[in-house]
């Protein structure tokens, strides 16, 4: 070990990295369904699941609402669009901002993707009881809230050190 290190760390027991490595080995296994089924990405996924729930969206908010890279989003939708999934309507007051929906075939995409992916995500928690399922929900929305005040005591901090 480094003599000149005086804090310890073990990574595998570092509750971000555990969730990250979760996080990417999950996406990765589910993405196997859409990626050898249907031919389309992770990235292209999310935006098609964002617009199976909401008719509309632009490209920022499908950024905001998944925490992908702007350039990754707009990537993924011209794939989309030019395969006919997606449709894309430029903005009445504003020609910079695109509105984004599923053509009829992205949505029977979506429509065949979904009843796959929530059987996996069946298989995959099927492991808990019904009540660790709720726990672990309850334990998410926790931390999803707490991570908003560690956010604002970090940039706290940092407006301190100023």
């Amino acid at each position: 070990m480094n003599d000149k290190v005086n804090a310890s760390l073990k990574l595998e027991q570092f509750l971000p990295y555990r969730f990250n490595q979760l996080a990417e080995r999950i996406s990765d296994s589910l993405s196997t369904i859409y990626s050898a089924e249907f031919g389309i990405t992770i990235s292209e996924w999310r935006i098609l699941a964002m617009l199976g729930t909401q008719p509309t969206m632009t490209s920022s908010d499908i950024a905001q609402k998944t925490r992908m890279d702007k350039a990754k989003v707009s990537r993924a939708v011209q794939k989309l669009e030019k395969l006919g999934y997606l449709l894309r309507e430029k903005d009445q007051q504003d020609h910079r901002i695109s509105h984004l929906s599923l053509t009829e075939e992205g949505i029977a995409l979506y429509n065949a993707i979904v009843p796959k992916a929530l059987d996996w995500e069946g298989h995959f928690v099927s492991t808990l009881t019904a009540q660790e399922y709720r726990n672990l929900h309850n334990l998410l929305n926790k931390l999803d809230q707490q991570i908003g005040q560690c956010d604002q005591k970090t940039m706290s901090k940092i407006n301190i050190e100023r």
